[in-house]
């Protein structure tokens, strides 16, 4: 080592590589290179004990006395307390300074409540589950179970409703076809009659009706009945448009998407409804001032003259209103089948309103005919005219009633299809409900077999797991404190309680400055891949060539993130503080630097050499009696000597590990007998673990 100690650290790494490369061609030779003799082994044997391990990064550098050390934090946050001000006396070990350890506190709370659930899930399957996890697990069976039963029957309930839908449109199918055969019919017996009515119009009609007061009273009578119509397409109407404060609130949910293609249509009816209200008031006053017998002629008239223009008024409030409906929008508040029936209604209103203003027109005239003999002449065309406008009118309903034909048979493909869409999201369930129950019984079955040797081995080490993880986030509280490296006395404070200390700009860092004649600072150079293992503050074992019998402790006070190339290698200047005490340490000593990167105490530990990691597992060979055993283990530290073993041994276990000692009757050598199991005896080659060989 003091032959290495004289040369850098880059000429080092190249002795040591060439070294490793001849050991290697070396151990080549000798232990895999094909031969006519074998391999005979010996067994070396170690024990599992507790002890302290640590890894660390090792340099050479060269001391100067220095005096005075800058401390800084290591981690940045809040200042919360300074325990000396300038110009006070530390001794080595005292906390300086230390930063909120809130959020670190937390974590370790945290982590204990991690472990603690970890131990109480171990505790747990030790103890198996009880009768009343049982029972729970059970009622999940029994439960996912009832679903199922459930989900079925609603499955059922789905066809047999798809089954009545269909049946309720094939009827109104076939009711509206009817329906329309009746009307082709009608109209068929109306265009006929106004054949009839065109032949005989040059011949006149002689029996136009001379009873005027029986006229009077039918006209009468009709018009009650018309008024009670009227009033009813308006009630109808006015539930949809909500105009009257009866029926305000009732469009309140589809108001903003009725007619929302085109808001005239919508002002259009309104209006119109409105009109026709009017109308029908004017029409009860005038039939309330007439009775039946009456041979008030002038008051039938007016009556008469009223109803037409109400019904004409409702016809157009019917045609406004069909268009007005289907220039709504479709929203789940206002569903297509919604906008069919409100159309529908205002379709209604226009072919009755249609009809009675045909009759009402048809009164007016016989009326006019009675009274006035000079119209006799002209009823024969009247009631061409009327007739021609009954046509009309049929063939409006006929077309009206197949189109309502078609849509009944297009709302059922609609059904078929929705009910079908239904049925597959049941079957979808049906089956996600099967996989809850398989998913049920399997837990119970576990529950019943209780915890297997995999899931002990498992929650054991999440406790081991869980140790590790609170050690490290107790360690890492270190990083929010200053610690005095030495006896000496505090300069200089640069920061004060409440500061926010950063540590990422080297032009806002916050120092704390000890002065100490016996401060020395080790200078050395690191390569790129061991410089990223380093923290400010970590502790330090220091050797000196002059002192080769002494260790000094110290702690790493400054890295230098300014990379400096060298024939090609990057290393990084790194400095170790140390008090020298009274030892005749001088500047431009030469010494071997240990910065520990991470250390254990009381830890189980076996030797390196011991331990194999192959195919991305780690084992050992554990001795079993008459028996070698090979045993994966988990593993934590681990320098060139030794290896933390967290988990798969315990501490006294023997381990062994094969040697070659000569030659056998085998046609190939190897440092350990490769097969699997267990190994027997000490000499020959019996099968063992494959493991690497060590020191």
């Amino acid at each position: 080592m003091k032959f290495l100690s004289s040369f850098s650290p880059f000429v080092q790494k190249a002795i040591i590589g060439t070294v490793i490369v001849s050991l290697s061609y070396g151990g080549y030779t000798v232990f895999f290179k094909k031969s006519t003799t074998g391999t005979n082994y010996t067994t070396i044997t170690t024990t599992v004990k507790k002890g302290n391990i640590e890894n660390s990064v090792q340099v050479i550098g060269t001391s100067a006395l220095v005096y005075e050390q800058k401390m800084q934090f290591s981690q940045g946050g809040k200042v919360a307390k300074i325990f000396f001000k300038e110009g006070d006396r530390v001794k080595q070990g005292d906390i300086m300074a230390e930063l909120d350890t809130t959020d670190v506190l937390n974590d370790i709370k945290q982590q204990e409540v991690n472990l603690s659930n970890a131990q109480i899930k171990l505790s747990e399957l030790l103890k198996g589950a009880t009768d009343k996890d049982i029972l729970n697990a059970e009622n999940s069976v029994a439960s996912a179970i009832s679903k199922i039963t459930t989900l079925e029957n609603d499955r059922v309930n789905i066809f047999r409703e798809k089954a009545n839908k269909q049946t309720d449109y094939d009827n109104q199918i076939v009711s509206k076809q009817n329906d329309i055969q009746s009307k082709q019919a009608q109209l068929t017996n109306s265009q006929n009659e106004l054949v009839t009515l065109e032949k005989t119009q040059n011949k006149g009609l002689t029996d136009i009706g001379t009873n005027i007061a029986k006229t009077l009273d039918s006209a009468i009578i009709d018009a009650r009945k018309q008024i009670i119509d009227a009033d009813a397409n308006l009630y109808s109407a006015d539930e949809i448009l909500g105009i009257s404060d009866a029926n305000r609130t009732k469009n309140d949910t589809y108001e903003v998407y009725f007619s929302a293609k085109n808001s005239t249509l919508k002002f259009q009816t309104e209006n119109d409804w409105a009109k026709a209200t009017t109308l029908l008031s004017q029409a009860k006053s005038l039939l309330n001032n007439v009775s039946s017998g009456s041979s008030d002629t002038a008051g039938v008239k007016n009556l008469l003259s009223t109803l037409a223009q109400m019904e004409s008024a409702l016809v157009t409030l019917g045609k406004n209103g069909t268009d007005a409906m289907n220039a709504s929008i479709v929203s789940s508040s206002f569903p297509q089948s919604t906008i069919d029936s409100y159309a529908n209604i205002f379709s209604s209103i226009t072919s009755s309103s249609q009809s009675s203003l045909s009759a009402v027109n048809n009164t007016i005239a016989n009326i006019a005919t009675l009274t006035d003999p000079t119209l006799q002449q002209a009823s024969s065309s009247d009631t061409l005219n009327t007739k021609k406008q009954s046509v009309s009118d049929q063939k409006y309903a006929l077309e009206q009633a197949q189109r309502d034909l078609i849509k009944l048979q297009n709302d059922k493909i609609y059904s078929s299809d929705t009910y079908d869409s239904q049925i597959v999201s049941q079957d979808n369930s049906i089956r996600d409900a099967n996989n809850s129950l398989k998913y049920a019984q399997a837990s119970l079955d576990l529950l019943k077999a209780g915890a297997t040797q995999t899931e002990i081995a498992l929650a054991k080490n999440s406790i081991t797991s869980g140790q590790i993880s609170l050690q490290k986030v107790k360690e890492g509280i270190t990083k929010y404190q200053l610690e005095a490296p030495f006896d000496g006395v505090v300069r200089k404070i640069d920061f004060k309680l409440g500061d926010n200390i950063v540590t990422s700009s080297s032009s806002t860092i916050a120092y704390l400055y000890i002065e100490n004649p016996n401060l020395v600072e080790i200078t050395a150079t690191v390569d790129q891949l061991e410089v990223v293992k380093l923290k400010l503050g970590q502790d330090a074992k220091i050797v000196f060539d002059s002192f080769s019998t002494l260790t000094f402790t110290g702690k790493v006070s400054d890295i230098n993130s300014t990379p400096t190339q060298t024939s090609g290698v990057t290393t990084y200047t790194i400095k170790v503080a140390m008090d020298k005490g009274n030892n005749p340490i001088f500047s431009g000593m030469s010494a071997k630097v240990d910065i520990i990167i991470e250390a254990k105490n009381d830890t189980l530990i076996v030797g390196t050499s011991f331990v194999e990691k192959k195919n991305g597992k780690t084992a050992v060979l554990k001795k079993n009696g008459t028996s070698n055993v090979r045993t994966n283990v988990v593993t934590g530290i681990s320098n060139p000597t030794n290896t933390e073993i967290l988990s798969g041994v315990s501490e006294g276990d023997t381990i062994v590990r094969l040697v070659a000692t000569g030659t056998g009757a085998s046609t190939k050598t190897s440092l350990i007998p490769t097969g699997g199991g267990a190994t027997r005896g000490t000499t020959g080659g019996g099968g063992g673990g494959n493991f690497n060989k060590g020191g």
